[in-house]
């Protein structure tokens, strides 16, 4: 008897565990968040479960309420919530705001069975219900309760799921549009000065830096879902791994600006040819990526841009040791970019809690870190440019020396190498088997060319000219 009662008491609460509440849509004209409180989960590590199988409630038994966020898995999960309305019927737009998810199955019910709605990442945008970035689906609410299934195969996952009614849903994305594209344009706003700037200077940083604002560019609108929409609709394989590609290739463009910016090939060279064996090698990683799982490709990205933010840490103390002026900028653009990424992979890995414009805090923080970055290369190009100054005032001073020199006769040249030598008219005249009457001519012609008035001062500027010292300085 005593065992029969623990039996019960254990089967109790094995049910109760996978009970789960009904999300109550209280203000239908307010988006509500589908919570992880809300949320059944099961885990199908190798997609052996069928549509069939879990939509007879088969497998009922293995769904488990969702703890936390999906974590990066190559896996299929099967999610299943409640949802039913407290008065009113009507039409709620589902809405997953994050991009990436690869693959999405969703399941409502419809009669005696279901009806299957598709989106994601890696399937043709043509399957999707709305022509949009996110990934949004119709779902009909009444006041009986309504079972949810939704089948997800992603690398990474970020929930929760959320409804919001259709015109909200709609000024949603116009609102999220006309923000990235905002950004888009600052962006290339500062791409094509830097472009006229390295036109102008040719300057081989502003072109490192064009070029990674691009790259940086390609992966926030990857990563918004705006670059599947607009850029590569037809070509889902692609978008798949773009991502995790364009992620190597801000990495590797990064690494090249700033060797470049910080001036490292002259302040550490040694430490300069170890950044562009690491640009060379992430490179090479960037093309290999391509041809691994989604989870492997990104999880390696990850891991490449952890060692990024060691180079950034060592190349930040190398020129602040040596007096690089464009080190203050790039410090406070490099805590910008190592915020970002650091957010953003919280995010991917689904460890970040769910915030209200989460979506938003990688873009911004872009704009921030190539402001920062900006201002760093206008440091540099000043600098740049003083020392062009500095070059061509000395090249004028040459060909000034030169000219003057060259309307120095043969002769008079020799007759003033002697005169810086320290030798007397006689002692001259001597050596150059003249008359003492045709040096004194000879340097009479040289000081009115030279605008000079003595031997001294004559000597002192062929100094000047030559680098040679002159026995006459005083």
């Amino acid at each position: 008897m005593k065992h029969y009662i623990y039996a019960v008491l254990f089967i109790a609460s094995l049910h109760s565990s996978h009970a789960v509440d009904s999300l109550i849509l209280k203000n239908p004209t307010e988006a509500t968040a589908v919570t992880i409180d809300y949320i059944d989960f099961l885990t199908d590590s190798s997609g052996t479960y069928s549509r069939e199988e879990i939509l007879s409630g088969k497998y009922d038994h293995l769904f488990r309420p969702l703890q936390k966020n999906l974590g990066v898995r190559p896996y299929y999960y099967w999610l299943r919530f409640r949802v039913k309305t407290e008065a009113n019927e009507g039409v709620q737009i589902l809405e997953l705001e994050y991009p990436p998810f690869e693959k999405i199955w969703l399941y409502l019910q419809e009669g005696n069975g279901f009806v299957e709605k598709k989106s994601g990442a890696g399937m043709n945008f043509q399957e999707r219900e709305f022509n949009v970035h996110t990934h949004a689906f119709k779902v009909p609410v009444s006041t009986q309760e309504q079972v949810i299934f939704m089948r997800i195969k992603s690398s990474s996952a970020k929930l929760p799921l959320k409804f919001i009614p259709e015109k909200k849903f709609h000024e949603h994305i116009t609102n999220s549009v006309m923000f990235f594209s905002l950004v888009t344009g600052i962006f290339l706003v500062i791409m094509i000065i830097n472009m006229a700037m390295y036109v102008r200077f040719l300057n081989k940083t502003n072109l490192l830096y064009t070029i990674y604002i691009f790259f940086l560019l390609l992966t926030l609108l990857c990563d918004g879902g705006l670059a599947y929409q607009y850029l590569w609709q037809d070509f889902p394989l692609w978008n798949a791994k773009s991502l995790s590609f364009l992620i190597m290739c801000v990495a590797v463009t990064h690494i090249l600006f700033a060797a470049n910016l910080l001036s490292l090939k002259k302040s550490a060279f040694i430490f300069y040819r170890f950044c562009q064996a690491i640009a060379i090698l992430y490179a090479v990683i960037g093309i290999v990526i391509l041809f691994l799982p989604n989870w492997l490709a990104f999880k390696t990205a990850v891991l490449a841009l952890a060692v990024l933010f060691f180079l950034g840490v060592a190349a930040i103390i190398i020129a602040y040791r040596k007096g690089d002026k464009p080190v203050r900028y790039y410090f406070f653009g490099w805590i910008s970019l190592i915020t970002i990424v650091g957010v953003s992979f919280l995010r991917h890995l689904g460890d970040e809690p769910y915030l209200q414009g989460i979506n938003y805090n990688s873009s911004i923080g872009s704009v921030v870190e190539i402001i920062f970055f900006a201002m760093a290369i206008g440091v540099n190009i000043k600098q740049f440019i003083e020392d062009r100054i500095l070059l061509k005032s000395q090249l004028q001073k040459e060909e000034i020396k030169e000219d003057e020199l060259l309307k120095l006769t043969e002769r008079e040249k020799e007759v003033l190498e002697l005169v810086s030598q320290g030798y007397a008219d006689k002692e001259i005249a001597s050596k150059l088997f003249l008359s003492i009457h045709t040096i004194k001519s000879h340097l009479r012609s040289l000081y009115h060319k030279l605008g000079v008035r003595n031997r001294v001062q004559a000597a002192n500027k062929y100094s000047g000219f030559t680098g040679k010292n002159s026995v006459l300085i005083f």
